[in-house]
Protein backbone atom coordinates (compact mmCIF):
# COMPACT_ATOMS: atom_id res chain seq x y z
CA UNK A 1 0.00 0.00 0.00
CA UNK A 2 1.32 2.99 -0.97
CA UNK A 3 0.30 6.24 1.12
CA UNK A 4 -0.19 10.35 0.04
CA UNK A 5 3.18 10.65 2.35
CA UNK A 6 5.11 7.72 0.09
CA UNK A 7 4.17 9.40 -2.62
CA UNK A 8 5.42 12.61 -1.83
CA UNK A 9 8.54 10.94 -0.77
CA UNK A 10 8.98 9.46 -4.16
CA UNK A 11 8.08 12.41 -5.82
CA UNK A 12 11.22 13.80 -4.12
CA UNK A 13 13.38 11.21 -4.49
CA UNK A 14 12.73 11.65 -8.13
CA UNK A 15 14.03 15.17 -7.79
CA UNK A 16 17.51 13.62 -5.80
CA UNK A 17 17.93 10.41 -5.02
CA UNK A 18 20.22 11.17 -2.77
CA UNK A 19 17.89 13.73 -0.75
CA UNK A 20 19.31 12.99 3.43
CA UNK A 21 16.53 11.95 5.53
CA UNK A 22 16.52 15.57 7.28
CA UNK A 23 15.87 17.23 3.85
CA UNK A 24 12.80 15.17 2.78
CA UNK A 25 11.25 15.49 6.19
CA UNK A 26 11.79 19.41 6.57
CA UNK A 27 10.20 19.21 3.20
CA UNK A 28 7.33 17.26 3.63
CA UNK A 29 6.71 18.89 8.17
CA UNK A 30 7.13 15.19 8.78
CA UNK A 31 9.96 13.64 11.68
CA UNK A 32 12.99 12.41 10.06
CA UNK A 33 12.82 8.72 11.87
CA UNK A 34 9.27 8.84 9.66
CA UNK A 35 10.80 9.40 6.19
CA UNK A 36 13.24 7.04 6.89
CA UNK A 37 11.40 4.46 7.82
CA UNK A 38 8.93 4.88 4.95
CA UNK A 39 11.78 5.46 2.42
CA UNK A 40 13.36 2.01 3.73
CA UNK A 41 10.56 0.18 3.60
CA UNK A 42 9.84 1.42 -0.21
CA UNK A 43 13.29 0.51 -1.35
CA UNK A 44 13.34 -2.89 0.89
CA UNK A 45 9.75 -3.65 -0.67
CA UNK A 46 10.90 -2.85 -4.46
CA UNK A 47 8.33 -0.10 -4.88
CA UNK A 48 11.24 2.57 -6.13
CA UNK A 49 14.87 1.87 -7.35
CA UNK A 50 17.59 4.77 -6.52
CA UNK A 51 19.79 4.88 -9.45
CA UNK A 52 22.37 6.62 -11.21
CA UNK A 53 20.63 7.76 -14.92
CA UNK A 54 24.17 8.72 -17.51
CA UNK A 55 22.49 11.68 -19.67
CA UNK A 56 22.92 9.77 -22.73
CA UNK A 57 23.21 12.94 -24.62
CA UNK A 58 26.27 14.50 -22.53
CA UNK A 59 28.37 10.84 -23.28
CA UNK A 60 27.43 10.79 -26.85
CA UNK A 61 25.22 7.66 -26.90
CA UNK A 62 24.45 8.34 -30.68
CA UNK A 63 23.63 4.37 -31.63
CA UNK A 64 20.42 3.12 -30.40
CA UNK A 65 18.78 0.34 -30.92
CA UNK A 66 16.15 -2.50 -29.38
CA UNK A 67 17.53 -5.75 -30.33
CA UNK A 68 14.76 -8.63 -30.15
CA UNK A 69 16.58 -12.33 -29.20
CA UNK A 70 15.57 -15.99 -29.67
CA UNK A 71 16.73 -18.13 -27.10
CA UNK A 72 17.14 -21.65 -26.08
CA UNK A 73 14.59 -21.88 -23.23
CA UNK A 74 16.78 -23.77 -21.39
CA UNK A 75 19.53 -20.83 -21.27
CA UNK A 76 17.11 -18.10 -20.84
CA UNK A 77 18.38 -16.94 -17.26
CA UNK A 78 21.91 -17.45 -18.20
CA UNK A 79 21.82 -15.12 -21.34
CA UNK A 80 19.23 -12.55 -19.52
CA UNK A 81 22.30 -12.70 -16.82
CA UNK A 82 25.29 -12.01 -19.96
CA UNK A 83 23.03 -8.93 -20.73
CA UNK A 84 21.78 -7.40 -17.55
CA UNK A 85 25.95 -7.22 -16.85
CA UNK A 86 26.97 -5.26 -20.04
CA UNK A 87 27.01 -1.09 -19.54
CA UNK A 88 26.03 -0.07 -22.67
CA UNK A 89 22.36 -2.42 -22.09
CA UNK A 90 19.59 -0.44 -20.62
CA UNK A 91 16.80 -2.57 -20.85
CA UNK A 92 16.92 -6.26 -20.51
CA UNK A 93 12.86 -7.28 -20.68
CA UNK A 94 11.84 -11.27 -21.40
CA UNK A 95 8.78 -11.03 -23.85
CA UNK A 96 6.14 -13.15 -25.24
CA UNK A 97 5.64 -14.07 -28.60
CA UNK A 98 8.34 -15.15 -31.14
CA UNK A 99 11.00 -13.96 -29.09
CA UNK A 100 12.32 -14.42 -25.80
CA UNK A 101 13.86 -11.30 -25.00
CA UNK A 102 13.98 -7.45 -25.67
CA UNK A 103 16.62 -5.39 -25.11
CA UNK A 104 17.59 -1.53 -25.91
CA UNK A 105 21.37 -1.00 -26.18
CA UNK A 106 23.39 2.22 -26.63
CA UNK A 107 26.69 3.10 -27.97
CA UNK A 108 28.86 5.80 -28.80
CA UNK A 109 29.56 4.61 -32.24
CA UNK A 110 27.56 2.60 -34.65
CA UNK A 111 31.03 0.60 -34.91
CA UNK A 112 30.55 -0.18 -30.86
CA UNK A 113 27.04 -1.39 -31.74
CA UNK A 114 27.79 -4.03 -34.76
CA UNK A 115 30.97 -5.37 -32.70
CA UNK A 116 28.42 -5.96 -29.83
CA UNK A 117 25.76 -7.20 -32.22
CA UNK A 118 28.48 -9.50 -34.21
CA UNK A 119 31.10 -10.32 -31.43
CA UNK A 120 29.03 -10.34 -28.04
CA UNK A 121 25.72 -10.75 -28.38
CA UNK A 122 26.10 -13.66 -31.10
CA UNK A 123 28.55 -15.84 -29.24
CA UNK A 124 26.40 -15.21 -26.20
CA UNK A 125 25.77 -19.27 -25.13
CA UNK A 126 22.15 -20.11 -26.04
CA UNK A 127 21.17 -16.82 -28.41
CA UNK A 128 19.85 -18.73 -31.46
CA UNK A 129 18.88 -15.68 -33.55
CA UNK A 130 19.04 -11.56 -33.32
CA UNK A 131 16.85 -9.00 -35.12
CA UNK A 132 18.15 -5.50 -34.49
CA UNK A 133 15.76 -2.37 -34.85
CA UNK A 134 18.25 0.44 -35.30
CA UNK A 135 16.82 3.87 -33.77
CA UNK A 136 17.47 7.10 -35.58
CA UNK A 137 16.18 9.19 -32.62
CA UNK A 138 14.10 9.02 -29.54
CA UNK A 139 11.13 11.33 -29.59
CA UNK A 140 9.92 10.83 -26.16
CA UNK A 141 12.06 8.76 -23.26
CA UNK A 142 14.32 11.72 -21.45
CA UNK A 143 11.50 14.52 -20.81
CA UNK A 144 12.08 16.46 -17.67
CA UNK A 145 15.47 14.53 -17.07
CA UNK A 146 17.80 15.68 -19.87
CA UNK A 147 17.98 18.44 -22.26
CA UNK A 148 19.48 17.53 -25.55
CA UNK A 149 22.88 18.20 -26.46
CA UNK A 150 23.65 19.72 -29.94
CA UNK A 151 27.30 19.61 -31.37
CA UNK A 152 30.30 17.82 -29.79
CA UNK A 153 31.36 20.36 -27.80
CA UNK A 154 29.45 19.28 -24.47
CA UNK A 155 30.23 15.99 -24.73
CA UNK A 156 31.98 14.03 -22.52
CA UNK A 157 34.44 10.90 -22.46
CA UNK A 158 33.82 9.20 -19.84
CA UNK A 159 37.45 7.53 -18.04
CA UNK A 160 37.64 4.34 -16.95
CA UNK A 161 36.65 4.85 -13.39
CA UNK A 162 34.30 6.85 -14.23
CA UNK A 163 32.39 4.41 -16.13
CA UNK A 164 32.95 1.87 -12.85
CA UNK A 165 31.79 4.85 -10.59
CA UNK A 166 28.41 4.96 -12.58
CA UNK A 167 28.20 1.17 -12.44
CA UNK A 168 27.97 1.26 -8.92
CA UNK A 169 25.25 4.04 -8.70
CA UNK A 170 22.73 2.46 -11.18
CA UNK A 171 22.78 -0.40 -9.07
CA UNK A 172 22.06 1.42 -5.96
CA UNK A 173 22.31 5.65 -5.86
CA UNK A 174 22.24 5.79 -2.18
CA UNK A 175 25.73 3.56 -1.61
CA UNK A 176 27.47 4.47 1.07
CA UNK A 177 30.59 6.22 -0.55
CA UNK A 178 32.71 4.72 2.11
CA UNK A 179 31.58 1.28 0.56
CA UNK A 180 32.28 2.52 -3.16
CA UNK A 181 35.91 3.32 -1.64
CA UNK A 182 36.38 0.16 -0.05
CA UNK A 183 35.55 -1.76 -3.49
CA UNK A 184 37.74 0.36 -5.74
CA UNK A 185 40.86 1.07 -3.67
CA UNK A 186 40.33 5.34 -3.80
CA UNK A 187 40.13 7.63 -0.98
CA UNK A 188 36.88 8.09 0.02
CA UNK A 189 37.03 12.25 -0.54
CA UNK A 190 38.36 11.21 -4.37
CA UNK A 191 35.08 9.26 -4.80
CA UNK A 192 32.76 11.85 -3.29
CA UNK A 193 34.55 14.36 -5.78
CA UNK A 194 34.32 12.59 -8.50
CA UNK A 195 30.73 11.67 -7.99
CA UNK A 196 29.47 15.28 -6.97
CA UNK A 197 31.15 16.41 -10.70
CA UNK A 198 29.54 13.85 -12.61
CA UNK A 199 26.00 14.98 -10.81
CA UNK A 200 27.03 18.87 -11.60
CA UNK A 201 28.24 18.39 -15.10
CA UNK A 202 24.34 16.60 -15.73
CA UNK A 203 26.39 13.10 -16.64
CA UNK A 204 24.50 11.55 -14.39
CA UNK A 205 21.09 12.27 -12.37
CA UNK A 206 20.45 10.44 -9.28
CA UNK A 207 16.75 9.20 -8.96
CA UNK A 208 13.97 7.14 -8.04
CA UNK A 209 12.34 4.92 -10.43
CA UNK A 210 8.73 3.75 -9.23
CA UNK A 211 8.58 0.00 -9.73
CA UNK A 212 5.00 -0.09 -12.03
CA UNK A 213 3.07 -3.18 -10.65
CA UNK A 214 3.26 -1.04 -7.22
CA UNK A 215 1.19 1.69 -8.91
CA UNK A 216 -1.34 -0.61 -10.50
CA UNK A 217 0.59 -1.09 -13.47
CA UNK A 218 0.76 -4.63 -14.94
CA UNK A 219 1.26 -4.47 -18.54
CA UNK A 220 4.53 -3.54 -20.44
CA UNK A 221 4.92 -3.83 -24.29
CA UNK A 222 6.75 -2.12 -26.99
CA UNK A 223 5.16 -1.69 -30.46
CA UNK A 224 7.19 -2.00 -33.30
CA UNK A 225 4.98 0.52 -36.60
CA UNK A 226 5.16 0.36 -39.68
CA UNK A 227 3.80 3.51 -40.86
CA UNK A 228 3.29 5.23 -44.25
CA UNK A 229 6.76 7.51 -44.40
CA UNK A 230 5.08 10.66 -45.05
CA UNK A 231 3.22 10.44 -42.08
CA UNK A 232 6.04 9.36 -39.30
CA UNK A 233 6.17 12.62 -37.78
CA UNK A 234 2.80 13.44 -37.76
CA UNK A 235 2.16 9.70 -36.05
CA UNK A 236 4.73 10.57 -33.48
CA UNK A 237 3.46 13.80 -32.81
CA UNK A 238 -0.05 12.41 -32.18
CA UNK A 239 0.93 9.72 -30.25
CA UNK A 240 2.94 11.86 -27.47
CA UNK A 241 0.75 13.15 -25.09
CA UNK A 242 -0.76 9.73 -24.42
CA UNK A 243 0.71 9.07 -20.80
CA UNK A 244 0.39 5.39 -21.07
CA UNK A 245 3.04 5.91 -23.63
CA UNK A 246 6.32 6.32 -22.28
CA UNK A 247 8.90 6.12 -25.22
CA UNK A 248 8.75 6.78 -29.10
CA UNK A 249 11.84 6.18 -31.36
CA UNK A 250 11.77 6.74 -34.74
CA UNK A 251 13.80 3.63 -37.06
CA UNK A 252 16.47 4.26 -39.47
CA UNK A 253 14.18 2.57 -41.48
CA UNK A 254 11.85 5.57 -42.97
CA UNK A 255 8.77 3.89 -41.93
CA UNK A 256 9.61 2.64 -38.66
CA UNK A 257 8.74 3.99 -35.33
CA UNK A 258 8.93 2.13 -31.79
CA UNK A 259 6.33 3.00 -28.92
CA UNK A 260 7.16 2.19 -25.19
CA UNK A 261 3.78 1.35 -23.25
CA UNK A 262 2.67 0.80 -19.71
CA UNK A 263 -1.07 -0.48 -19.01
CA UNK A 264 -2.95 -1.11 -15.96
CA UNK A 265 -3.40 -4.74 -17.17
CA UNK A 266 -3.49 -6.73 -21.18
CA UNK A 267 -7.42 -5.76 -22.17
CA UNK A 268 -6.55 -2.40 -21.49
CA UNK A 269 -3.36 -2.45 -23.58
CA UNK A 270 -5.37 -4.32 -26.41
CA UNK A 271 -7.92 -1.79 -26.23
CA UNK A 272 -5.58 1.12 -26.35
CA UNK A 273 -3.74 -0.16 -29.45
CA UNK A 274 -6.68 -1.13 -30.93
CA UNK A 275 -8.75 2.05 -30.12
CA UNK A 276 -5.76 4.94 -29.82
CA UNK A 277 -2.93 3.51 -31.73
CA UNK A 278 -4.52 1.91 -35.19
CA UNK A 279 -6.66 4.93 -35.37
CA UNK A 280 -3.39 7.55 -35.79
CA UNK A 281 -2.44 8.15 -39.26
CA UNK A 282 -1.86 5.69 -42.12
CA UNK A 283 0.03 2.54 -39.74
CA UNK A 284 0.12 -0.34 -41.94
CA UNK A 285 1.18 -3.26 -39.52
CA UNK A 286 2.11 -3.69 -36.01
CA UNK A 287 4.22 -6.11 -34.22
CA UNK A 288 3.79 -6.28 -29.98
CA UNK A 289 6.26 -7.47 -28.07
CA UNK A 290 4.35 -7.65 -24.31
CA UNK A 291 6.81 -8.38 -21.83
CA UNK A 292 6.75 -11.36 -19.36
CA UNK A 293 9.52 -9.96 -16.63
CA UNK A 294 12.06 -6.92 -16.12
CA UNK A 295 15.20 -7.86 -15.40
CA UNK A 296 16.61 -4.40 -16.47
CA UNK A 297 15.54 -1.07 -16.39
CA UNK A 298 17.59 2.05 -16.33
CA UNK A 299 15.40 4.53 -18.02
CA UNK A 300 11.98 4.04 -16.53
CA UNK A 301 8.79 5.28 -15.61
CA UNK A 302 8.16 7.96 -13.76
CA UNK A 303 5.25 9.40 -10.98
CA UNK A 304 3.47 12.65 -12.26
CA UNK A 305 2.94 15.19 -9.62
CA UNK A 306 -0.49 14.62 -10.11
CA UNK A 307 -0.66 11.44 -8.79
CA UNK A 308 -0.09 13.12 -5.45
Amino acid sequence: MVSKTDLKLILELQKNGRATYAEMASRLEISVSTAAARTERLLREKIIEIKALPNPYKIGMIANAMIAIQAEPSKMDHVCDQLVSNFNVTTVLTVFGRYDILINVSFQTWEDMHEFINQVLARIDGVLRVDPYFIKDYIKRYEGLFQKVFGNSELVKLKKDERKLIEFLVENGRINFNEISEKIGAHVSTVSRRINTLINEDIIKIVAVPNPPSFGIWSHAFIVLDAKASQVDQICENLFPFPEIVSIANLITASGIIVGIHCRNNEILYRFIKEKIAQIGDIQKTETFISAEIKKRIYGWFLDEKME
